[in-house]
């Protein structure tokens, strides 16, 4: 009912739920990520954290790899980047052919706001191409890379949806 009408009582009982329901624990670390999920889904991010930060050690490796991205990911949005940083290093160097370039890219993203342009393109460069990634993403990460060391020529070709010659 919450996704076919979203409302803050509606997300209110969904959480209420999943506590009740001891956020998927008795479904072992695949139910908390469910959980972690539905959390965020309903802009409970902070309950996310915690039921993945609670199982992450002990989850499979797949699965740690889901949640630590998720949190990093999150983290790194509401100014938390230094944290957000180590774990999706973290997710890039453990998790190479899963969330790892997701990491990767969200690094380049992150290097972009920071205005380390060369660091953004190196780290987009480097997931250039990745069939888990949409390459248009990949692309405009790249291209703000190259505007922030004005190489304009490289980022109009990356907004154009080509990758420049290097």
């Amino acid at each position: 009912l919450y996704r076919a009408a979203p409302t803050a009582g509606r997300a209110e009982r969904v959480a209420i739920a999943s506590r009740l329901a001891r956020d998927g624990e008795t479904f072992g670390p695949a139910g908390t990520l469910l959980a972690g999920r539905i959390y965020a889904e309903i802009g409970r991010h902070e309950e996310m954290i915690r039921v993945y930060d609670g199982v992450v050690e002990t989850a499979h490796a797949r699965l740690a790899a889901e949640m630590t991205f998720s949190v990093a990911d999150r983290m790194s949005r509401v100014a938390d980047v230094e944290s957000a940083r180590m774990r999706l290093l973290a997710v890039s160097a453990g998790d190479p052919n899963g969330f790892g370039p997701r990491a990767e890219l969200r690094l380049a993203e992150m290097a972009a706001e920071d205005g380390l342009g060369d660091e953004c393109i190196r780290r987009a460069r480097a997931v250039l191409g990745r069939e888990s990634l949409n390459r248009n993403d990949v692309l405009r990460t790249l291209g703000r890379g190259y505007e922030l060391v004005r190489d304009h020529r490289r980022a109009a070709e990356c907004f154009t949806g080509r990758t420049p010659d290097d």
